[in-house]
């Protein structure tokens, strides 16, 4: 059973994990300097996941916003797969 997404909805989760992903950029650059950021910003995925356990012990809102977001974004992506195979 899938859930229905709004378009809107879509749209402002996509503005919101945005914005995470440059609070991810900004912390890669606040603690690694300006080539981590780099990195981080254009491969968002291996970034998220790397400052998600770095900042463990140290930055506990962003490690619990990015399990939500990434948790999220996670089985939503799971349900557009599993809609796109079902009415294709």
């Amino acid at each position: 059973m899938s859930h229905y997404l709004s378009p809107k909805t879509f749209r402002i989760f996509k503005l919101i994990y945005t914005s995470f992903h440059f609070w991810t950029v900004f912390i890669a650059y606040k603690e690694s300097g300006i080539l981590t950021a780099l990195v981080t910003f254009f491969i968002p995925l291996l970034g998220e996941i790397y400052w998600f356990f770095a900042m463990m012990g140290e930055n506990w809102i962003y490690v619990i916003i990015s399990a939500i977001a990434n948790l999220y974004a996670f089985i939503t992506w799971l349900e557009y797969e599993k809609d796109k195979e079902y009415f294709h």
